[in-house]
């Protein structure tokens, strides 16, 4: 679908939600879990009158030292990976 089909209005919202998501490190910040790819979820604000505002929820990540084929490196995985065990702690 081209630009050019678009209403003003959706045209509007469009280059909104991606000008928003470049200020809070949508497209630059790496926030994903290196074991299970869980991301970033987008949604809004909705206040009492239902006015709507962007907003983002992050996972919740913690970088922890594993082995990985004999080396140790730091990787970013999710709270859920590390409470079921599918990232071991390098000692």
């Amino acid at each position: 679908m081209l630009w050019y089909y678009l209403p003003i209005a959706k045209l509007k919202a469009f280059y909104y939600r991606i000008t928003y998501l470049k200020d809070i490190g949508g497209f630059f910040m790496s926030q994903v879990c290196d074991i299970c790819g869980k991301r970033p979820l987008y949604g809004h604000n909705v206040s009492h009158s239902h006015k709507k505002t962007l907003r983002r929820w992050e996972p919740s990540l913690r970088k922890i030292r594993v082995e990985d084929k004999g080396k140790i490196k730091v990787v970013k995985v999710c709270n859920k990976c590390v409470k079921a065990g599918k990232a071991k702690r390098a000692v």
